[in-house]
């Protein structure tokens, strides 16, 4: 693409269309949910989107920036496998154990999280959406690592366009709570996870038998990578909700 005399890189404008978009329609979807639920029920949204957000870099391990590093250059369909799998299966594991601990303790941790009256059940939504978020995020990593940019920009405008129309849908018919808001963003995301995950298999050719764990050695690399870029993570997520406080 050029710009006058420039050329500009079109991945580096497809990026900044789908931020455009999705920052778009999610500043839209949140007037629109304060709206809607009022002060009490967007102040239950929020704080589960929140606490999603803050888990989801611990979760990952930053592994999702592990994984770029690793197969952006890879030349083999085991060498671009191997590393997803690897991360896919660490994440899966941390994020249900971890989700596991949140929709049996729900109780307790309700009373520390919200006043609002479903509370209970915002934490048990929170629990489910944690590990799809996790996965989604390290699907999307891992397309942009390949090159599949037009992929996942159209992946991404896709997800924000249905999550705000789905709570449109959802506040026709008169069913739109913070918990049905998130169960509906959490399989919204799920499906989306699936898509970027089709896409990655078949523009890869990756089989089943290809999806190997990588060597003790190799995972200790990936923590090694990631771990800085979680920490990193977390101090962004942390830092946006003090934004949001101030």
């Amino acid at each position: 693409m050029m710009i006058g005399r420039h050329r500009i890189d079109g991945d580096l404008v497809l990026r900044f269309t789908a931020e455009v978009m999705t920052k778009g329609a999610a500043l839209a979807m949140a007037f629109l949910l304060a709206r809607w639920l009022a002060a009490d029920g967007f102040g239950g949204y929020s704080q589960t989107q929140a606490l999603v957000a803050v888990l989801v870099p611990i979760v990952l391990l930053g592994l999702g920036f592990a994984v770029i590093r690793q197969i952006a250059g890879a030349s083999t369909t085991a060498g671009i496998a191997a590393p997803i799998a690897t991360a896919f299966v660490i994440t899966s594991v941390i994020s249900l154990v971890l989700a596991t601990i949140m929709w049996t303790t729900a109780n307790s941790i309700a009373g520390h999280f919200s006043d609002h009256p479903a509370a209970t059940s915002l934490v048990r939504a929170a629990a489910i959406l944690l590990p799809i978020a996790a996965w989604q995020s390290l699907m999307f990593e891992a397309l942009r690592a390949r090159h599949r940019v037009k992929s996942a920009t159209a992946l991404q405008i896709g997800e924000s366009a249905f999550s705000l129309a789905s709570v449109v849908i959802l506040t026709f018919f008169e069913q739109l709570t913070p918990v049905t808001a998130i169960a509906v963003i959490a399989v919204i995301k799920f499906v989306f996870f699936l898509c970027a995950g089709t896409d990655l298999a078949l523009s890869q050719r990756i089989r089943p038998a290809q999806l190997a764990i990588l060597p003790l050695p190799g995972i200790r690399s990936a923590l090694a990578l990631g771990i800085p870029f979680m920490i990193a993570g977390l101090g962004e997520a942390l830092m946006g909700l003090v934004d949001r406080v101030l």
